[in-house]
Order: C-alpha cells, then sequence, then structure tokens
C-alpha cells in the first residue's frame, strides 16, 4: 500500500510540475515550446583527428567542407585567415581593415555559410560603415583577394546573427535592449529586405516588448538577464 502511495504521489508530482511549466511558457513565451527526448535523437559515432595549422590562427572558426575559416579582430591588417582542412595550409587572408572603399573598420564573425550557384558566400555586417558584405568565399580563394558579390547601404542599429535567406531576405535577431536602470526590451527576431532594409515581418519571442526587473541594472547584463534571469 505505501509503494502505491508513493507511485500516485511521483504521478501527481509530475503533472504538477509540467502543467507548471506549461503555464509558465505561455506567460512568457509566443508560441509552443517543444521539447525533445535526447534518447528520440539521432546518434552518429564519428572519428576526430589532430590537424596542425601552419599559420597564425586564432579565434572564432568556421568549417565548409576542405575549409576552415578563421576570424579574429586581433589580426593586424583583415579579419579572415583561411586554411586548408586537409592539409592544415593556409591559403590566404582575408576582408581587409580600413576606411577604404572595399574595407571595414569591424566586421563580425560568420554566422552562416550558403552555396550561390557553385560558391560558397558568407554575409557580413559592417555596423561602422552601415553596410551589408556578401563575400563570395570561392572566388575570393580563386583569385587570391577578397571578392564581395555587393555591398549594400543597410543602416540597422543592434543587428546579430543576420542570416541570408534569398537574394532579397535577411532574417535577423534583435538582442534585448537596454531602456533603463530597471527595464529592458525583450529580443525578438525580424525578417527585413537587404536592397532597401524594409521591414517585412517581426517575431517577438516574448509576449510584452519590455520587462521590469531589479536585475536589469547595468547594459553589459541585459542579455546575460534574459538567459539566466527568467528562468
Amino acid at each position: 500500500m505505501r509503494t502505491i502511495n508513493i507511485i500516485i504521489s511521483v504521478v501527481f508530482l509530475s503533472l504538477f510540475i509540467c502543467c507548471n511549466s506549461n503555464n509558465c511558457d505561455k506567460k512568457y513565451f509566443n508560441g509552443d515550446i517543444q521539447y525533445f527526448e535526447e534518447n528520440s535523437t539521432t546518434t552518429k559515432v564519428v572519428k576526430s583527428k589532430i590537424l596542425t595549422l601552419n599559420g597564425n590562427n586564432t579565434g572564432m572558426i568556421a568549417v565548409y567542407d576542405s575549409l576552415l575559416i578563421c576570424w579574429s579582430p586581433s589580426y593586424q591588417n583583415h579579419f579572415f585567415k583561411i586554411f586548408n582542412v586537409d592539409t592544415g595550409e593556409e591559403i590566404g587572408t582575408f576582408c581587409n581593415k580600413g576606411r577604404g572603399d572595399n574595407e571595414v573598420i569591424s566586421v563580425g564573425c560568420i554566422m552562416q555559410l550558403f552555396k550561390k550557384g557553385n560558391d560558397i558566400m558568407t554575409l557580413l555586417y559592417a555596423s561602422n560603415e552601415g553596410k551589408l558584405f556578401l563575400w563570395n568565399i570561392s572566388q575570393s580563394i580563386e583569385k587570391g583577394t577578397t571578392v564581395y558579390d555587393a555591398i549594400v547601404p543597410y543602416n540597422n542599429d543592434r543587428i546579430f546573427f543576420e542570416f541570408y535567406q534569398s537574394d532579397d531576405i535577411l532574417f535577423a535577431y534583435k538582442p534585448a535592449e537596454y531602456l533603463n536602470a530597471n527595464e529592458a526590451a525583450t529580443p525578438y527576431y525580424e525578417k527585413r529586405t537587404i536592397s532597401t532594409n524594409k521591414l517585412i515581418q517581426d517575431y517577438p519571442i516574448y509576449k510584452t516588448k519590455s520587462v521590469q526587473n531589479n536585475n536589469v541594472n547595468e547594459r553589459n547584463s541585459v542579455n546575460f538577464f534574459f538567459i539566466h534571469g527568467m528562468q
């Protein structure tokens, strides 16, 4: 009898936790939160190997087929170095620093690599210049110099994690924004045109546009608050 009572208690406790969690989800977030069982995913065993890169490599990396692309603001005259994953040899340096027509003061790391025709591409956003750079990585490697298929004027504050969707569609993440000592705007996603920087649609993550909390007290801690404070 005692065992049965324990089982019933555990079942009711589990149901309470699930219901409480769902209520919290509906209270704060738009849409349904999907949970995935770890044991339901397909796993694949892969073998790794140690590769020595022959050249100055540091910072954030992105890999596509046989290419390993390093991004670092600490490079002296450029932002990216490309290596051959199979041989470890340095292929070249790209995306020059500067104030020239095809140069940038700063640019973020690679968020997405995609194919356009037969070429490997990525989209880079230079906030200081207010421009989007469509970097043709394949042509850059072939010609030994940085090749941009397009450079588009694009002034958009607080744009992060930009994703190229089509010839004229950009999907981007807008992080939380500090409003005052006790309030911050909630993060969201948005879809925009590339050529005209026109907003097509917002995709709010949270039900409210801003939250008030005493923990939102420093500009640098706003996004940390949304990761931990909303849990």
